[in-house]
């Protein structure tokens, strides 16, 4: 998400470009504080580990990890994360935009970024 964000979101938004680069750079500490207590492997269901590890490789990219809402969701969790802890200034409202390309990007290429190492 971090790199997602410097490369592909706050180039579309420069007059954010501030606060943008400060939430990229927490995306890691966002995230520590989010998995706490949570099993990601109580969350996976069997089918969902079989389609993931029986594609070919190269279908793998194509794999959606998250649905279009989901990737809304949680775009939406880390702004107003980001908010919260002061990195974005400003109304929150402004950053609706950001939520939305955000979202739309990890949705559309998240599976690619894996593949590519591209996500960090």
């Amino acid at each position: 998400m971090g790199k997602t964000l410097e490369e592909r979101i706050i180039p579309q938004f420069p007059k954010l470009r501030a606060g943008l680069q400060g939430l990229a750079d927490g995306v890691e500490a966002y995230w520590l504080e989010r998995v706490q207590g949570i099993n990601v492997f109580e969350t996976l269901q069997e089918e969902q580990l079989h389609d993931l590890f029986s594609q070919a490789p190269e279908g793998f990219s194509n794999y959606q990890v998250l649905k279009v809402d989901q990737w809304q969701d949680l775009s939406e969790d880390l702004v107003a994360w980001g908010y919260r802890r002061g990195m974005l200034p400003g109304e929150r409202a402004k950053y609706k935009e950001v939520v939305a390309a955000l979202a739309g990007e990890l949705a559309a290429n998240f599976g690619k970024y894996l593949c590519t190492g591209v996500e960090g």
